[in-house]
């Protein structure tokens, strides 16, 4: 994913972030991890893809409070946006959901170049 997101950004190459990445999130609507709170990433760059087919939950999905538009991912399907960009994961009301989380630097500011 990393060159295709360098080139959908048009920035230089970039370098995973070594620390817990790329990760799994289990949302478990039986627990008290359904969802995620608004937040901001320590990240130049983050992308989530939705391991869970459609129908293993209901609820979910990845609100931007900048577009205000909530993006709900098929399975398989990726998702990419500026770290730092606004953003909640939106609870499920029933099921379990599975993403996969990674984070991104532009490699000349994960060297200490920015």
């Amino acid at each position: 994913l990393l060159p295709l997101m360098a080139a959908v950004y048009e920035c230089t190459p970039l370098k995973m972030k070594s620390r817990n990445t790329p990760h799994i999130t289990k949302y478990d609507a039986a627990r008290k991890n359904r969802g995620v709170q608004l937040h901001n990433d320590a990240s130049d760059f983050t992308f989530n893809i939705m391991l869970s087919p459609s129908h293993a939950y209901v609820g979910g999905g990845t609100h931007f409070t900048a577009s205000r538009v909530t993006y709900r991912l098929a399975q398989g399907e990726a998702l990419l946006h500026p770290g730092r960009l606004l953003h909640k994961g939106i609870e499920i009301t029933s099921g379990t959901r599975y993403i996969m989380v990674g984070f991104a630097d532009i490699a000349a500011a994960a060297a200490g170049g920015r």
